[in-house]
């Protein structure tokens, strides 16, 4: 029996759809615990890409909700991804300066949420987000998880940029 990665790999290899690469980050999002996930892919200096390109599979009235908020700007996952590999598992006091972000996102649901990013020389970021509704990620599920959730958003990245970038011009989803 193959394995997600192998998986993973087999059906998004060659792919030029990135909503069929995402059903599979889907898939292995599931594989690893969590109903809920979300790619930004960021290419900061290229003039043809929108500032950020995000497919997700939150309650579109989530969704709706956190962009015309600009949630996007108060997410505390989202600056430590820009540097680091790995943002620290969310919880009540992570999020104490941005408590109706965390309230609201609970109202929907979302509980617990692991992130993890790739960067890039050429100034092209990913970032990966899992979340789910339970139960809390324990520090050993946390560290278990680690190395697998940094494997699926470097080949998620690689991939997604690798069809956006065939593109003569990208469009925002």
């Amino acid at each position: 029996m193959a394995s997600w990665q192998e998986e993973f790999l087999g059906a998004t290899e060659g792919q030029r759809c990135e909503h069929a690469v995402f059903q599979e980050v889907e898939t292995a999002a599931r594989a690893l615990g969590f109903e809920h996930c979300a790619f930004g892919l960021r290419a900061a200096q290229l003039i043809s890409y929108p500032k950020a390109i995000i497919l997700n599979n939150f309650a579109a009235s989530w969704w709706a909700r956190y962009v015309n908020s600009d949630y996007l700007q108060a997410d505390l996952a989202v600056p430590p991804g820009r540097r680091t590999h790995r943002s620290p598992a969310l919880n009540d006091k992570i999020f104490a300066s941005t408590r109706q972000l965390w309230d609201e996102a609970r109202c929907c649901g979302l509980r617990v949420r692991s992130t993890a990013s790739s960067l890039e020389v050429m100034g092209v970021a990913g970032l990966l987000t899992l979340a789910r509704a339970q139960p809390a990620l324990s520090a050993v599920e946390f560290a278990s998880q680690d190395i697998k959730l940094c494997w699926l958003v470097n080949v998620s990245h690689r991939t997604l940029y690798r069809i956006f970038a065939s593109r003569p011009r990208a469009v925002s989803l």
